[in-house]
């Protein structure tokens, strides 16, 4: 401990430094989350099994994406309404290589899918739309056939399984940076009040602040290299977990030293005291949240494995 208060400028600079490095050479998490983090069903499910055979089945040689194009109108669709639909397929169909639609199930070809694809009471027509992402993100995809389909005045929207992903990857990400705002202000408040103090809170939060990204950089390289669960969640989950545990250990020390500083003529001899005392119990707490968040990983959600990180 005495190397350490030594020493004490130079390992900070040397976290600061590695904790940078980390930021800058390690793939961002973000991006990782966006490629691998989709919630699925563990293996050994039937609905996991179908999709397999979905994919043997297929002829085309990229991932199909199922997404459909919904028009709606609560007063009815009229028979002009109709021929409006139908050039926006026509449309479609002849962009069909550009947007790298496979197929588009169109509701004048067949009575069959008529019935399947106009609603009873004639207020919504559902285009089928079969589509890869060899050369385009879903997104772009989206954004296209949005602006062929608002060429016509009837109200509409496009839904499908990739889509939905891509709007709950979006989503998060909104929530990751609200919840880091909410979670910082929140803990300076409670700073303030416990220390009434301008610069002790302060520390609590850099030192908070530089574990989780040293902590993101750790787990963006184990997600890169040998597939560590991640979900749109993962961020979230160490925000909440790091900053709210993180403080605690930090007020938890730090009133131990305004007890020691009581008792010992010396700042060295105050930080020794405070960590023989105080550094057992940290750490034995943070071991036990440790083994808790690890367990997680044995379970076969995706969504629980990933609050391992």
């Amino acid at each position: 401990m005495k190397n350490i208060i030594r020493f004490r400028w130079l390992i900070v600079i040397a976290w600061i430094a590695f904790a940078i490095s980390l930021t800058i050479f390690t793939p961002n998490l973000q991006k990782l989350v966006a490629e691998k983090g989709q919630i699925t069903v563990p293996d050994g499910y039937p609905s996991v099994d179908a999709d397999r055979m979905l994919e043997k089945m297929s002829d085309s040689n990229v991932p199909l994406h199922d997404i459909v194009l919904v028009f709606r109108d609560e007063n009815g669709l009229s028979q002009a309404d109709k021929k409006e639909i139908t050039t926006v397929i026509e449309r479609l169909e002849s962009e069909k290589k550009r947007l790298e639609i496979d197929s588009i199930l169109d509701f004048n070809e067949d009575e069959d899918i008529a019935e399947s694809t106009v609603s009873k009471d004639k207020t919504t027509i559902i285009v089928p739309i079969e589509i890869a992402t060899e050369h385009q993100e879903i997104t772009e995809a989206r954004d296209e056939i949005n602006d062929i389909a608002s060429t016509i005045d009837i109200p509409h929207a496009l839904t499908g399984e990739a889509l939905i992903e891509e709007d709950i990857i979006k989503k998060s990400e909104d929530g990751l940076e609200k919840t880091l705002y909410i979670t910082i202000i929140l803990i300076l408040i409670i700073l303030f009040g416990v220390f009434r103090s301008a610069v002790a809170p302060i520390i609590p939060l850099l030192t908070v602040g530089i574990s989780y990204i040293v902590a993101e950089g750790i787990v963006s390289i184990l997600a890169d290299t040998i597939n560590f669960p991640l979900s749109t969640y993962t961020q979230i989950f160490m925000v909440s977990i790091m900053f709210g545990i993180g403080t605690d250990y930090c007020i938890l020390i730090i009133s131990r030293f305004k007890e020691e500083m009581n008792l010992h003529e010396t700042i060295p001899e105050a930080v020794i005291s405070t960590y023989k005392a105080s550094g057992k119990t940290v750490f034995y707490a943070a071991l036990a949240v440790l083994i808790g968040f690890s367990t997680t990983g044995s379970s076969q959600s995706s969504l629980y494995q990933s609050a391992v990180a």
